[in-house]
């Protein structure tokens, strides 16, 4: 634990260096790319998140797109940050129909529950090319998954159910059309339903607004029970789904409760994905830190009730 402690406290050295000192050609993807700090509120938690934003939108990773030399070097770090936290991940190696491969990253915390959660976010992007650092798409939810990895390993006394926490590959859609590749090969091998699935996509945009949407009614309660004690980041919180999309559609296909983050329905947090333009600069640490909190304070709630999908029909 002692090691751990040192390793953070080193690191967060480091990210207040990188903020003073110049950085090198090959650490970030464009020049003018940079993570705003708020004085005020960065917190050690912050200072995780801007470590892991800064490596996976460096221009080593190119994009992250699957398949790619960058690609399994953002795979490598992840993995590594995961052992760094006592954690044994394992790789999933899932195919789609045109025999592609991709890599899922898997932890799992057994706290010998009968009742499992899974929580996702992809790690891959949409380009290969060091000029698309997919910032908010998807190294938002990554950063915010290892961050909620690292949430659960210091806080793992009174933990009532088991967690699959999963980086997901294959997100993005590929030359044949189809997407969600390494969730829907993921959802293939479950042997037993989860309590719900919580998918982690694009929280990062700066705009201290965000929507929720989940097909459980129950759920829907419960986070609007956690997120009053967030009152500064505005909540659009919905019991159904709008717009068809991200990792949780698999999940959904086969009738498992989800509960997922999604831009505002009236604004334009999308606006910068898939182009070169999805960029540190444009997130906000603060937001990031506040959805983690909101989604560590969910998992770990003790659910009173049997978490059921409604029969409501999901919106188009």
């Amino acid at each position: 634990m002692i090691k751990k402690y040192n390793y953070y406290l080193l690191l967060s050295c480091l990210c207040f260096l990188f903020c003073s000192c110049e950085k090198e050609e090959n650490v970030l993807s464009r020049n003018d790319d940079y993570l705003l700090i708020n004085s005020e509120t960065y917190s050690v938690e912050q200072s995780k998140m801007k470590f892991w934003l800064e490596f996976l939108c460096s221009s080593k990773c190119e994009g992250r797109k699957s398949g790619t030399k960058g690609n399994k070097i953002a795979r490598e770090f992840i993995i590594s940050e995961l052992k760094n936290m006592s954690y044994r991940p394992t790789v999933q190696k899932a195919k789609d129909s045109s025999n592609r491969d991709y890599y899922n990253i898997i932890v799992n915390i057994d706290n010998k529950s009968d009742k499992t959660i899974i929580v996702g976010a992809h790690y891959d992007g949409a380009v290969e090319s060091y000029r698309y650092p997919a910032a908010n798409d998807n190294a938002s939810g990554v950063s915010s998954l290892l961050l909620l990895a690292d949430l659960l390993a210091e806080h793992n006394e009174d933990q009532i159910y088991n967690y699959q926490l999963v980086f997901f590959d294959g997100e993005e859609t590929q030359k044949n059309g189809v997407s969600f590749n390494g969730s829907r090969f993921f959802v293939s091998t479950l042997t037993k339903n989860p309590l719900f699935y919580l998918n982690i996509d694009m929280i990062g945009n700066g705009e201290m607004l965000h929507r929720i949407e989940t097909t459980s009614d129950y759920l829907f309660t419960c986070i609007k029970e956690i997120s009053e004690r967030h009152r500064k980041l505005e909540l659009e919180i919905d019991n159904k789904i709008v717009n068809y999309s991200q990792d949780f559609v698999p999940f959904d296909e086969v009738d498992i409760p989800i509960f997922t983050w999604k831009n505002p329905l009236k604004s334009n947090q999308g606006q910068y994905n898939h182009t070169p333009d999805d960029m540190m600069k444009h997130l906000s640490l603060d937001k990031m830190e506040i959805i983690t909190r909101i989604n560590y304070e969910l998992i770990t709630f003790h659910f009173a009730q049997v978490i059921f999908k409604n029969k409501t029909e999901v919106g188009n």
